[in-house]
């Protein structure tokens, strides 16, 4: 990867990524929440914030060449790279192993003389093989997934029917539906310098990101929202294999479940191997994806997948207080400190578990603690902007 990673591959890796049941049924959420129209205009107001604080992660990590682990280790110090690391290692087998119990799930409900957990397994096993390849392999087989995928949530749409009974007009009370937009893509933000760190330019990090949260995202929401409000199925399964009782389509349907969670979890295991590699830099990069990754699978088999949620939840919030003093950072409106943007992290993530406890503020805990940890960042710093920062400097340096 001498040359760097150009913007369309950079795209692909993340909208493969982005292709998810979670992402896809965002639209569905909405739609029955609020209706059609609104939906719409709040997919599209929350992925333009989105789109700011992605340009600015991405333009970061092309300027440092640093991965979010490594830049949490600048704005923090060594411990807050030791806490973030952790987190992020947690937060993605943990939504590895639970993306492949849905895997095992969908393919068993389609073809029910498949164990759903024996299906998990062995997707597992692909999986974990296949991110031995690294980015450049994550990239070939999100080039070769991402149009089938299209292609499939097209022929839904084109097979919809045109008229819908869930038109809502506008109403701006509605507009608190957008931090539901933001929330669901949060860690996705969070951890973007992750891939972008290898982009060939900035320019190319900045036409990626414009590709994912300006046009990949939107439009998977969108295709979530147009189905649902025309009423075909009442989950993600049902609205895709109505429109064919023939096993061909069913087919169709199971690869396309199998390549939409394989995407995601392709990027949580690289991801997560990225950050132990930050953490124990002598470790064998082969002997920690293989690790990873079987605990990714052995997660996915447990019974206790309702404790591993609460545990993600919890991850989520640390992740969102960190993630939003490292935003305040890179705005130049940040302590100096480092110690003391640490510091600030467990006030934002006592906002988080309070909203984890007594409900959402906006619409979840860890869009909550991110924001909290934004403004107390901001206002620690005195307003003291710093316009000038050499963060190439600070990074060497630190």
């Amino acid at each position: 990867m001498d040359a760097g990673i150009k913007w369309h591959k950079l795209a692909a890796i993340q909208a493969g990524g982005a292709i998810c049941l979670p992402i896809f049924i965002i639209g569905h959420a909405l739609v029955e929440k609020q209706g059609e129209y609104p939906a719409y205009l709040s997919i599209l107001i929350g992925n333009l914030f989105l789109l700011f604080l992605g340009i600015l992660s991405a333009l970061r990590a092309v300027n440092l060449r640093a991965s979010s682990a490594e830049m949490a280790a600048l704005v923090f110090g060594d411990k807050g790279k030791i806490i973030f690391g952790l987190s992020m290692i947690v937060s993605m087998i943990g939504w590895f192993g639970i993306q492949l119990n849905m895997m095992g799930e969908a393919f068993s409900f389609i073809f029910p003389f498949v164990d759903a957990k024996l299906a998990s397994f062995i997707f597992g096993i692909g999986i974990t093989l296949l991110g031995v390849l690294g980015l450049k392999g994550l990239s070939s087989f999100a080039n070769a997934s991402v149009p089938f995928l299209a292609l499939t949530i097209l022929f839904a749409i084109l097979k919809a029917s045109p008229t819908t009974n869930k038109i809502q007009d506008l109403n701006f009370s509605y507009l608190e539906n957008i931090s539901l937009v933001i929330a669901a893509s949060l860690a996705a933000v969070i951890d973007l310098p992750t891939f972008f760190k290898d982009a060939a330019s900035k320019k190319d990090a900045l036409l990626g990101t414009i590709a994912l949260f300006g046009i990949c995202l939107p439009l998977l929401e969108v295709a979530g929202a147009y189905l649902s409000a025309r009423g075909h199925g009442d989950n993600f399964l049902e609205t895709l294999l109505v429109h064919s009782d023939l096993l061909s389509w069913k087919i169709w349907v199971s690869f396309f479940v199998l390549l939409a969670g394989w995407t995601t979890n392709n990027i949580n295991l690289y991801s997560a191997s990225i950050s132990l590699k930050s953490l124990l830099p002598k470790a064998s990069p082969l002997v920690a994806l293989l690790g990873l990754g079987f605990c990714g699978i052995a997660f996915s088999v447990v019974p206790f997948l309702t404790e591993v949620a609460v545990l993600l939840e919890i991850i989520g919030m640390i992740l969102g207080s960190l993630g939003g003093i490292i935003i305040s950072f890179f705005l130049g409106i940040s302590p100096d400190s480092s110690g003391l943007r640490l510091k600030l992290v467990p006030l934002a993530l006592g906002i988080g578990l309070l909203s984890f406890y007594k409900g959402p503020f906006l619409a979840s805990p860890s869009l909550d603690a991110l924001l909290f940890g934004f403004i107390s960042s901001s206002i620690f710093s005195i307003k003291k902007i710093q316009p000038h920062l050499n963060f190439r400097r600070l990074y060497e340096n630190r």
